[in-house]
């Protein structure tokens, strides 16, 4: 953890190199608690909402979609569909 001072108060930010193994274990970085369950019963198990486990798993078939080349396409299927509206 990197040390800072803000607002008076000093405080730690996980630096990327300490933060990769919390956020890798699913033990550790898990989606929980009241609001999580509420999400889940109205948008179902996406991968927003789906506990870490699950959530590699619909990640890894999602991750092809975002790559640059396909964002492109993306940005300008949108245009085309804002542009019509």
């Amino acid at each position: 953890m990197a040390p800072y001072a803000f607002g008076g108060r000093e405080r730690h930010r996980l630096t990327p190199g300490r933060n990769r193994p919390r956020t890798r274990d699913a033990r550790t970085f898990d989606k929980g608690g009241t609001q999580y369950d509420r999400l889940r019963l109205l948008m179902g198990d996406s991968v927003v909402t789906c506990l870490h486990a699950d959530h590699r798993g619909q990640r890894r078939l999602l991750q092809r979609a975002f790559r640059p080349s396909r964002v492109t396409g993306h940005t300008e299927l949108m245009g085309t569909h804002w542009a019509r509206a």
